[in-house]
C-alpha cells in the first residue's frame, strides 16, 4: 500500500515537472518567435529603406549625366541662332562651332543640329538639290569623328523620316527636351547603340531647330554596370521611357523590351523572383527626366532576398540555439 502511494506521488511530481518542462519551452518558443519576427521585419525595412536610397542616389547621378547633356545641346542651338543677329551666316561658321563643341565633350558620338526652314540663313533654297546637303538644303548635319580622330561633316539625310528622324520630330512636335528611344547607327561604319539628348530651340516662342547630343549606350551602361549593392550581390538595369533596355546584366536584351515586371515603376520595394538572381529580389524604381520632359526613363535596383536577410537569419539561428540549450539546462535543473 505504501508502495503505491509513493509511486503515485512520484507519477504526480513527474507529471508537473513535464508540465512546467512544456510550459517553458513553448514560452521560449513563443518568444523566440515573436522576437525573430520583430527582427526580420525591422531588417526588411531598414534594406528597403537603404535599397531606396542607392537608387535615388545612382539615378541622380545618372540623370545629371544626361541633363548635362541636355544643357550642351540646349547652349550650341542658343549660340547658333545669335550668331545671324550679329550678322553672321556663313554655315562654315557654324560647322566650326558644331566641332569645338564635341572636342569639348569627347565622351560623345556626335552632335546635330537641325534648323528649321530659312530659319539660320534664310538661303535654303540655295542649296536644295546640291551635293553633300540635307533635304530641301536645310542646315541639318551632324558631326563625328573619323579613323582618325579628325572631325567630319555630314548632312543629315532622314531627318523627316517618321523612326529614323525621331530625333529630330520628336522634340520638334513636343518642343521639349527629349531622350530618344535606343536606335543603332554605323559610325565608320561599326554598328553602335545610341541614344540622343535632343534640345528644340525655342526663343520668343518661336521654335528655331533641334539640337542633339548623342551618346553611346556603352557608357550608359558602363555606369550602370558598377552599381552593385549589397557586396556585389544585387546589380541596376536602365529601362527607356518605351521600356527598352538601356542597360541589364543580359546584353541580348539591349534596345529590346524588357521582359520583367515594373510595377508601375513604383518607388516602393516590391519582392519578386528574379530571373538573374536565381531567386526572390527586391526592387525599386526611380525616375529620370532631363530639362522639361514630360517623359522619363527609369532605374531600377535589385537586391536578393537571401543576403538581404541574411543577418535576421543569423540572429534568429543563434536565438534557436540559445533557446534549446536554455531548455536543456532547465530541464536538467528540474531533473527530467
Amino acid at each position: 500500500m505504501a508502495r503505491q502511494l509513493v509511486s503515485k506521488k512520484m507519477s504526480t511530481r513527474a507529471q508537473m515537472l513535464l508540465t512546467g518542462a512544456i510550459t517553458i519551452t513553448l514560452g521560449f518558443v513563443v518568444t523566440i518567435g515573436v522576437l525573430s519576427w520583430q527582427s526580420s521585419n525591422a531588417q526588411k525595412s531598414l534594406a528597403e529603406h537603404y535599397l531606396q536610397q542607392i537608387a535615388q542616389n545612382e539615378a541622380l547621378k545618372i540623370q545629371q549625366q544626361l541633363s548635362y547633356a541636355r544643357d550642351v545641346a540646349h547652349n550650341l542651338g542658343h549660340s547658333l541662332i545669335a550668331l545671324p543677329q550679329g550678322g553672321v551666316t556663313d554655315r562654315k561658321v557654324v560647322d566650326k562651332i558644331m566641332e569645338s563643341t564635341l572636342r569639348d565633350n569627347p565622351d560623345y558620338l556626335s552632335i546635330s543640329v537641325i534648323f528649321e526652314e530659312n530659319a539660320y540663313d534664310g538661303r535654303d533654297a540655295e542649296f536644295t538639290d546640291k551635293p553633300d546637303q540635307a533635304p530641301k538644303g536645310r542646315y541639318a548635319f551632324f558631326v563625328d569623328r573619323d579613323q582618325s580622330g579628325s572631325y567630319k561633316m555630314h548632312p543629315l539625310l532622314s531627318y523627316l523620316t517618321p523612326g529614323q528622324g525621331d530625333y529630330y520630330l520628336l522634340p520638334q512636335k513636343s518642343q521639349k527636351d527629349t531622350l530618344i528611344e535606343p536606335y543603332s547607327y554605323a559610325y565608320n561604319g561599326v554598328p553602335t547603340l545610341l541614344t540622343s539628348v535632343a534640345a528644340p530651340i525655342v526663343s520668343d516662342g518661336k521654335l528655331h531647330g533641334v539640337v542633339t547630343s548623342d551618346i553611346s549606350l556603352a557608357s550608359l551602361q558602363q555606369k550602370v554596370n558598377q552599381i552593385k549593392p549589397w557586396a556585389g550581390g544585387g546589380y541596376a538595369v536602365l529601362l527607356s521611357t518605351a521600356g527598352k533596355v538601356i542597360s541589364y546584366p543580359d546584353k541580348n536584351l539591349t534596345s529590346k523590351p524588357y521582359p520583367g515586371k515594373t510595377d508601375n515603376f513604383s518607388s516602393s520595394v516590391v519582392e519578386q523572383d528574379d530571373p538573374i538572381l536565381g531567386e526572390k529580389g527586391l526592387i525599386t524604381w526611380q525616375p529620370i527626366t532631363i530639362g522639361n520632359s514630360s517623359d522619363s526613363w527609369y532605374l531600377g535596383v535589385v537586391a536578393p532576398v537571401s543576403q538581404v536577410m541574411a543577418a535576421a537569419n543569423r540572429q534568429l539561428l543563434s536565438a534557436i540555439i540559445l533557446g534549446v540549450i536554455s531548455i536543456l539546462l532547465v530541464s536538467a535543473l528540474l531533473g527530467i
